[in-house]
């Protein structure tokens, strides 16, 4: 992937814009170039124990390389106008990064049966990453599931019912390190000499482990109304323990960077539930319909003493790295809310004098003073909103005619999240640009107070809750009539449709795209926009061929 930007030389009039040097351009080139090399051996026994009970042995081993690279050129300060490469600009940059992970892993599984009705698995999984620690030697997760199929039972007789089975499971996973995290390293620096040199940059963690989390599921899979309704619940319970943090050096560690370390523990509770269903079926109309939601709740339990700070009620926190241009918003780690929460000052009330500008700023005390409004520069930092969505879900639904033509449509929904606007800090509160700016009168004061302080930014946490028409497709199977003579067992034309609509409060232009730098030491959680090109609709046109 090859990725170019460019920002042409504007002159000095757009320097009140872009600053003295943003207006005489700018050009970027980042290429960037992923390969996988994978292996993989699995094996299987059955055995009969007896005439009721089966056995099923699974084993295998996998292998698996990533190799990331990318080089980066840029420039600054194009010369006059018209030019167009890095090598015309006054300002050049270079730089280059590979990144190479390797997992070793190997499983063995155990199923046994009985009566093809009731069945439980057992297994384990060990698997080596080259991010661990080169005293941590390997991960093991097992597991345990079991499943019983009720309905097939003598005794099961509820009519409606057409099918029931009951299942849960208990199982172990685990989330890899960043890679290098675990090693020593050091910056390549100029010396005073003009020598080449280094300096000390993070100790690494000769200990470090992956994350790894144990969850609990129950739930069943049902079919109802002579299998015209399926039902498919699950409720799960997750503990994740050794959490990946980051910790702060002393100065007289002599590293003066982060540390990588398993501290800490989030929990997950939710349910998942999806609906299927065949509503109308005759012999040249038939229709689908399907709905399937899921809810998720993430709390941060315990961060084990790696921590930016304490609230006044008591919670330890860590503020993560976020890619916005203010100081009035930040993102922690705090004990007691979702991981990932935004935080900053949350103004709740302003005025406007007769010249528009911003008085009487009164923010939300936080909980060492009740929440009541408190004067802005005395205010403390108040949760804002979680960054993952609490609620997703998807609408999906077909229709089939004549059996030879299908038209279908999919809607998926995230809601309960917000994403950090940095379009909106850099437009109306650094360059001052927005309309609001200008006709301050005209716009809710709350708003225009906070463009012009510069610094209270809780505007720009926005709802990014959405729902999207994600596809929509006509289908049409040609009858094999007109196939004979070609020697094609059948064909099928489709005209496809993606992204085409979006429903959504969000204020700037895709609430899907936002910052995903490889670099971020928090690439989960910021997922803060600016000037990025929105999920493109596209309409497809595929011709399927079967011989």
């Amino acid at each position: 992937e090859d990725n170019i930007v460019q920002r042409d030389y504007l002159g000095p009039e757009a320097v009140q814009f872009f600053g003295p040097t943003g207006a005489l351009g700018r050009r970027s080139l980042d290429k960037n170039s992923i390969s996988y090399l994978t292996a993989d051996y699995s094996g299987m026994a059955r055995f009969e124990l007896s005439d009721e009970i089966k056995s099923e042995t699974s084993f295998g081993l996998q292998y698996f390389n990533r190799e990331a690279h990318a080089a980066l050129t840029s420039g600054n300060l194009f010369s006059a106008p018209g030019l167009q490469t890095v090598s015309s600009t006054a300002q050049r940059f270079a730089g280059e990064t590979f990144v190479r992970n390797v997992t070793v892993g190997t499983f063995l599984q155990e199923k046994i049966s009985w009566r093809d009705r009731a069945f439980v698995t057992m297994a384990v999984r060990v698997d080596n990453n080259s991010a661990f620690g080169k005293d941590f030697t390997y991960a093991a997760y097992p597991k345990i599931s079991a499943s019983w199929v009720v309905s097939e039972e003598p005794f099961f007789n509820i009519s409606p019912v057409n099918s029931l089975k009951l299942r849960a499971a208990y199982g172990q996973t685990g989330q890899q390190p960043v890679s290098f995290s675990a090693l020593r390293f050091y910056l390549p620096i100029t010396t005073g000499t003009g020598d080449a040199g280094v300096k000390p940059e993070s100790p690494g963690n000769s200990e470090l482990a992956p994350e790894k989390g144990a969850e609990l599921e129950i739930g069943f899979e049902s079919a109802i109304l002579k299998n015209r309704v399926s039902l498919d619940f699950s409720y799960y319970d997750q503990n994740i323990r050794d959490v990946l943090l980051q910790r702060q050096l002393a100065p007289s560690s002599g590293f003066p960077g982060i540390q990588w370390v398993n501290v800490g523990e989030i929990s997950s509770r939710g349910v998942e539930l999806g609906i299927n269903t065949t509503p109308i079926i005759t012999q040249n109309f038939s229709m689908d319909l399907g709905f399937h939601i899921s809810s998720n709740r993430n709390t941060v339990v315990d961060l084990g003493g790696v921590m930016t700070g304490t609230t006044a009620d008591g919670k330890d926190y860590l503020v993560l790295d976020i890619e916005l241009d203010t100081g009035g918003l930040e993102m922690r780690h705090q004990e007691g809310l979702p991981p990932g929460a935004w935080f900053g000052w949350k103004m709740v009330s302003a005025d406007l004098d007769a010249d528009g500008n911003a008085t009487n700023m009164m923010c939300d005390g936080g909980p060492g003073k009740n929440n009541q409004p408190t004067p802005c520069e005395d205010a403390p930092f108040v949760y804002l909103g979680p960054s993952t969505p609490l609620v997703e879900g998807a609408f999906n639904t077909s229709v089939t005619v004549f059996k030879n033509i299908t038209l279908s449509a999919l809607i998926d929904f995230k809601y309960g999240h917000y994403h950090g606007d940095n379009d909106a800090i850099v437009r109306c509160q650094l360059f001052g640009i927005c309309r609001e700016n200008h006709y301050p009168k005209e716009y809710d004061p709350l708003l225009v107070a906070q463009y012009q302080s510069g610094k209270y930014s809780d505007f720009a946490v926005a709802d990014a809750g959405f729902a999207k028409l994600r596809s929509m497709s006509l289908s049409y199977e040609i009858p094999r009539t007109y196939l004979q003579s070609l020697g094609v067992a059948g064909a099928r034309i489709t005209l496809s449709a993606y992204n085409w609509l979006t429903w959504t409060d969000w204020p700037s232009l895709d609430p899907e795209t936002y910052f995903t730098a490889p670099t971020s030491t928090n690439p989960l959680f910021d997922k803060s926009s600016q000037t990025f090109t929105p999920k493109p609709r596209q309409v497809r046109l595929t011709l399927r061929v079967r011989f």
